[in-house]
């Protein structure tokens, strides 16, 4: 999928909601918006229940289009 690839960046999120397709992160920036991103281009691990936070993993492209950083 995304391995190997040198633009990928790390983030910390809250997972609100998840489809067959996308992740549903909290929004930083605006409290109780969900910011939805393809499972194509991204990649989860450290999900810690119960707040559900984890570690997002995805292309530095997506992440700033997303104002993640």
């Amino acid at each position: 999928m995304i391995a190997g690839r040198s633009d990928l960046v790390d983030l910390d999120i809250v997972i609100r909601r998840e489809t067959d397709k996308a992740w549903g992160i909290a929004d930083p920036n605006k409290i109780g918006n969900i910011l939805w991103l393809p499972k194509s281009q991204c990649e989860m691990s450290n999900v810690k229940r119960p707040r559900w936070s984890a570690t997002l993993t995805c292309p530095e492209w997506l992440a700033k289009e997303n104002r993640l950083i």
